[in-house]
């Protein structure tokens, strides 16, 4: 992420804090700074089993920095405190919420998207493909839904998953794989 300096606030966006509230049972993660400015960042399913990484290893980092430095900022939490021994998708899943909140805090201030901080827009559509999740699915059940889907979305691609879960590739059941 290369966020241009010119796109940002010009005088320093103090953070004074980040909170996790929740709205009709999700969560949410605010940045405030000193000037009252706030952002918020949707949270994933999993923050609440989460909230301790967050609360204490992460956060704490960034209260009192310059939200402008948010890219120094995220690379910086890594070492503090030795969260290095956390390396893995639980520790950056936290660190990503209270980024994507800065970025929005930033946005607001410069009353620009938070796409506009990293640059012009360079295309205005993108390809997509599909991906399904089930492995309980009889293959002409999957490729049924898949055509559908295809059908509705025009996708260009599309990702089935075969073999069973955590399963050292041995199929959902005798000859799934195949016969997708």
């Amino acid at each position: 992420m290369i966020l241009p300096r010119s796109a940002l606030p010009t005088t320093p966006v103090l953070i004074e804090g980040i909170d996790v509230l929740a709205l009709h049972g999700k969560l949410l993660v605010r940045a405030r700074a000193t000037d009252g400015a706030t952002g918020y960042a949707f949270a994933n399913s999993r923050l609440d089993v989460l909230l301790p990484i967050l609360q204490r290893l992460v956060i704490p980092f960034f209260v009192g920095k310059d939200a402008r430095d948010v890219e120094t900022l995220v690379d910086g939490v890594y070492a503090h405190q030795s969260n290095y021994k956390l390396a893995g998708l639980a520790f950056w899943n936290t660190v990503s919420h209270v980024e994507f909140a800065l970025l929005d805090l930033l946005g607001k201030l410069v009353d620009k998207p938070v796409a506009a901080l990293f640059g012009p827009v360079l295309r205005t559509e993108i390809p997509i493909y599909l991906s399904s999740m089930r492995r309980d699915t009889t293959p002409e059940e999957e490729v049924a839904w898949v055509g559908e889907r295809l059908a509705e979305t025009n996708a260009g691609a599309i990702k089935l998953k075969i073999g069973g879960r955590m399963s050292n590739n041995a199929d959902a059941w005798p000859g799934r794989t195949e016969a997708l």
